[in-house]
């Protein structure tokens, strides 16, 4: 049986985490094998909201598998990214040389 995502009121990244939608599901990819830029943490997009980085691509199959995702968690295969437009949070692959608009140091 696959997992729920409860929906929750809205509730911010904190420095180091994602929103509360996305935390179970960084917690699957991190049991499998990816790996958070916890150095970096959370960076704060002035355009695209609060996102956290993963060393790898996001098994986007794995994740099928594991949840019911409901309508406010978006995912976009293309630009490796999962969003939770309740938090606007998201996870999304490190790409070197990627620009955010943030005034943020981006450790690659």
């Amino acid at each position: 049986m696959k997992q729920k995502i409860k929906e929750s009121p809205y509730k911010t990244a904190t420095k180091f985490d994602v929103c509360t939608h996305l935390q179970p599901i960084l917690k699957v990819l991190e049991a499998n094998g990816n790996v958070a830029d916890r150095l970096t943490g959370i960076i704060c997009d002035k355009g695209d909201g609060n996102i956290l980085l993963v060393e790898k691509d996001i098994d986007f199959n794995l994740l099928e598998a594991y949840f019911e995702l409901p309508n406010f968690i978006m995912i976009n295969e293309q630009k490796n990214r999962i969003v939770c437009s309740k938090c606007w949070c998201s996870i999304e692959k490190k790409v070197l040389g990627k620009k955010f608009n943030t005034s943020q140091k981006i450790i690659y």
